[in-house]
């Protein structure tokens, strides 16, 4: 109710790669380059070798993108990819080691 009437911009404004360049970096320090390199490479190659719809990478993605549409950002928003994020991230070091 509150994105539809425009009320979320009274708790705040933030631009829309808040979430990109400032929430993941700030909360998975170190692993911010495996993230980003994990989801948008790592995770679409391998399962698209083996056959498979890439549907964790799409989905991370398009919560991001969604949500980064939102004027007011906070960080429980990115709670439900968080596992995702990870899972990817587990994907890369496996396929790397």
């Amino acid at each position: 109710m509150n994105i539809v009437m425009g009320l979320s911009k009274t708790f705040g404004v933030d631009p829309w790669n808040w979430y990109l360049t400032v929430m993941i970096p700030l909360h998975i320090k170190l692993l911010t380059p495996f993230a980003y390199l994990s989801v948008l490479y790592t995770h679409f190659k391998y399962q698209s070798a083996k056959g498979r719809t890439p549907y964790i990478a799409i989905y991370i993605v398009f919560y991001i993108f969604f949500f980064s549409l939102i004027a007011h950002k906070e960080i429980r928003f990115m709670l439900p990819i968080w596992s995702f994020v990870f899972v990817c991230i587990a994907e890369f070091w496996s396929v790397m080691m």
